[in-house]
């Protein structure tokens, strides 16, 4: 947080970090952003609105990349080899299970290695709306940095696909801000990937918290089998529907902040 606050992106400034009661709590002091959660402030506003501050986040999201960036190697391969790894034991000890989870399992362990060179930088791991705020004056900050580490940043851009659920536009909005005209299909290769890793991540998170929660993850993978596919770029409906209606001179409006 130090770090991106010095590079000037608009965050909640990191005041003292700490331990305290004989060493039994560690605390944190952040500067207080005055504002509303933006996943609350984006249903207020037109789609215009909404598309400039997802250029807003693409721009945000370029910054951090800039902070601490490492180039192009296999490190970051081998890294998310034994994130798969630990997302795969965490499952296997959850007391819930679902089927053909070793076929997803298998899927993951032989295309690993086909992420290949990827740089990486110190990013936000989860940049979603509910984690920005909208200030009185329209700044976007973002909050909630629990998970934050060295990525590929398409990992970190992997989030837009949950944005896109409250905010099309928005998502649309990052989406253009942060490739321009043209998304390489590596991207929508690599984030089905880092998706369906990622959900055996939250499988067992979720079903240990119980309730809707629970419920809400034991539909997680329906369907997730018959999509496999490494070699086709696999482009969300979200994304695949709207893109017409997000580009050119047809929607002008949408392509300047305001």
């Amino acid at each position: 947080m130090r770090k991106f606050s010095e590079a000037g992106i608009k965050i909640s400034l990191p005041m003292e970090f700490g331990v305290s009661d004989d060493r039994k709590t560690v605390y944190q002091l952040l500067s207080w952003i005055e504002g509303k959660e933006a996943l609350e402030v984006l249903e207020t506003l037109p789609e215009d609105k909404q598309y400039a501050y997802g250029k807003k986040a693409a721009a945000m999201l370029k910054e951090m990349e800039n902070v601490d960036r490492a180039p192009a190697s296999n490190t970051w391969c081998l890294t998310y080899k034994k994130k798969i790894e630990a997302y795969v034991k965490a499952y296997q000890n959850c007391s819930v299970s679902f089927e053909e989870s070793d076929r997803l399992i298998s899927y993951l362990r032989e295309n690993v290695s086909r992420i290949g060179e990827r740089p990486t930088s110190l990013m936000h791991e989860d940049f979603q709306t509910d984690n920005m705020m909208i200030s009185p004056n329209g700044e976007l900050y973002a909050v909630d940095f629990q998970m934050c580490g060295h990525i590929d940043p398409y990992l970190a851009m992997m989030s837009v696909g949950y944005t896109a659920r409250s905010s099309v536009a928005f998502a649309m909005g990052q989406m253009d801000g942060y490739f321009g005209n043209e998304v390489p299909g590596s991207y929508w290769k690599l984030v089905a990937f880092y998706e369906l890793a990622q959900v055996f991540h939250a499988y067992p998170v979720g079903i240990g918290l119980g309730g809707d929660e629970a419920d809400e993850v034991r539909h997680i993978f329906d369907g997730v089998a018959e999509r496999l596919d490494f070699d086709k770029a696999s482009i969300p409906d979200w994304y695949a529907d709207n893109r017409a209606r997000f580009k050119g001179d047809a929607c002008h409006g949408f392509v300047q902040d305001r």
